[in-house]
């Protein structure tokens, strides 16, 4: 965790080490919000970078949180309010 925390002090739009930090907290820590954190670090240092969206939405789709904002974009989380009622009671599609 040190060597990815001083890669981003370094070079603080480091979006691979945001993303390595991410799956660090979510998988051996289990932070999850400090995840969630680290991969929208990511995404904001770039936006193209599918990986960090995937993980987030895995994530919060684990979690329960269907209620995304904007920087987990707007389409996703339009989508997902527009079709609450396609999940089933533990929220994953019923389709």
């Amino acid at each position: 965790m040190k060597a990815f925390q001083a890669a981003i002090e370094a070079d603080p739009k480091h979006a691979d080490a945001h993303c390595k930090l991410g799956w660090l907290r979510q998988f051996q820590l289990k932070d999850y919000d400090g995840a969630i954190k680290a991969y929208q670090a990511a995404v904001e240092t770039d936006p193209k970078r599918a990986d960090a969206h995937c993980k987030i939405g895995d994530l919060r789709d684990n979690l329960g949180d269907y209620d995304v904002g904007p920087a987990e974009g707007k389409g996703l989380g339009g989508l997902l309010r527009s079709h609450k009622s396609d999940l089933n009671d533990e929220g994953h599609s019923a389709i």
